[in-house]
């Protein structure tokens, strides 16, 4: 077994952001065992079940992989908001202490009490901003079959982040022999048809399938999504289960800029609302290695992808709380629907709860009368621009 402390400074200075390559690390060989960021961020160790050369060999292989001069290429800060943040005790320790969070390890945590209440409130003020849209209300199941799977491009694009899901075969003597250990050997395994969603909208663009929009519509969904991060996961930072609320808009490209503007507004108006240390900044999704340069180069020069940025000052970074995805035609084209007889144009704006939550815990302390005092200030300033 080999540990090695990687060194943030290094990769930036060749052009590399250090917690994508965190991230891609922890996909790029089973012998790598666990990854952990040091308390003041200083560095990340690594732990690798091999030699030394191997794991040097690993790193240089996942370095040349990302950074690559189209891969370099950096994304820009279109807003930022400094607030004032009060030193805080590390609100994770609070929660877990109290009792109103159980860490199951692994990226699995259940909550109750105050981060709960807090969940449901920014989720009522993301359901308001979603009905001023008058958008459509839609559940959707948490499994995708392969077959659409693969038409989403969730195999070429983020193959390592899936969850498959099977059942047990219809087989009295395989669940018996199953039953006596606990762990089920993939025979008595039925061959795999479904996957977890990554986002809470995946399954509304094959629901679509065929329409064709006589304008611009909008829904909106809450979905419990799911991400392979278990080697990484730790706290609020990285989840393997997490909930998403979703305002998804499909129209003309005209269409999707206007939503684009509103959803950069509601990002303004939560960061300067509840005066909070954050930015918005054009971003990349978590690319397949292999891919990364090809579609990290394509989302920043055309800014399809925004993030929103909250300051964790525990984890001493920032974390994405919520994103703005210009989907293009990518959607309407692989799933033939229109926007008045014309390829639809698709966006989504996407808050992840919890960690919008745990970030605006760490900032702001946990005394829930001024965490509610000032949501009541986010809430009307979005009643006002109604």
């Amino acid at each position: 077994m080999t540990e090695k402390l990687i060194a943030p400074g290094e990769l930036r200075s060749a052009s590399i952001d250090p917690e994508y390559f965190y991230a891609a690390i922890s996909h790029a060989s089973t012998r790598v065992r666990s990854l952990s960021w040091d308390v003041h961020r200083e560095g990340f160790r690594v732990t690798f079940d091999g030699s030394s050369q191997e794991l040097e060999n690993l790193i240089e292989s996942v370095r040349t992989k990302i950074g690559s001069p189209l891969a370099r290429h950096r994304g820009r800060v279109l807003y930022e908001h400094h607030g004032h943040v009060e030193p805080q005790p590390p609100v994770w320790e609070q929660l877990v202490r109290s009792g109103a969070v159980w860490d199951l390890g692994g990226g699995h945590v259940a909550y109750t009490g105050l981060f709960l209440e807090l969940v449901e409130a920014f989720d009522a003020i993301f359901r308001g901003a979603a009905a001023r849209l008058r958008a459509h209300a839609v559940q959707l199941p948490a499994f995708i079959p392969l077959r659409i799977a693969a038409r989403l491009n969730a195999f070429e694009h983020y193959p390592h982040h899936l969850f498959f899901v099977t059942p047990l075969v219809s087989d009295h003597s395989m669940t018996e022999a199953f039953q006596k250990t606990g762990t089920p050997d993939a025979e008595q395994l039925e061959r795999c048809a479904y996957c977890l969603k990554m986002s809470a909208c995946s399954l509304l663009y094959p629901m679509l399938e065929g329409a064709d929009l006589p304008g611009v519509r909008h829904y909106t969904m809450l979905g419990s999504c799911s991400r392979n991060e278990s080697k990484t996961a730790s706290t609020f930072e990285r989840l393997v289960e997490f909930q998403m609320r979703e305002i998804v808009c499909a129209g003309d490209e005209d269409d999707v800029s206007v939503f684009e503007e509103y959803s950069i507004q509601l990002f303004r108006d939560l960061i300067e609302a509840l005066r909070l240390k954050a930015s918005i900044a054009t971003a990349t999704d978590s690319f397949f290695l292999s891919d990364y340069g090809k579609y990290r180069i394509s989302q920043l020069i055309g800014n399809d992808k925004l993030e929103l940025r909250m300051w964790v000052p525990e984890l001493n970074t920032a974390i994405a709380v919520g994103s703005f995805n210009h989907h293009r035609q990518f959607f309407s084209r692989r799933f033939h629907f229109s926007c008045r007889s014309e390829p639809a144009a698709s966006a989504c704006i996407g808050f992840g709860l919890e960690r919008l939550v745990y970030a605006f815990l760490s900032q702001r302390g946990t005394d829930r009368a001024q965490l509610f005092d000032a949501l009541e200030q986010f809430r009307a300033r979005r009643a006002a621009r109604a």
